[in-house]
């Protein structure tokens, strides 16, 4: 059973440092994002922060997902609904 928020299923999609196929999936992510059943939140590491900036994703990210959040530091895992960390 998927975890659901409001009737929708809820999707953590977490970008790390590999940039390899990231255009492809960000679109494959934002498709399936306009699915009103579906909740998509992005989490990105310092290193995926970087990683979405280098391919010119970051504007894109924001617009596309009502959910962004960077991690505060790397000591600070991306968990907990990322209590730690700041939404952009």
């Amino acid at each position: 059973m998927e975890p659901l928020i409001m009737g929708k299923m809820l999707v953590a999609w977490g970008v790390t440092g590999a940039g390899d196929k990231i255009e492809e999936i960000f679109e494959i992510m934002r498709r399936v994002n306009e699915n009103e059943d579906v909740d998509i939140r992005v989490y990105l590491s310092k290193a995926g922060e970087q990683v979405v900036k280098v391919y010119r994703l970051y504007s894109k990210l924001k617009r596309a997902f009502e959910k962004v959040y960077i991690e505060k530091n790397s000591n600070s895992p991306l968990s907990r609904r990322a209590a730690a960390n700041r939404q952009v």
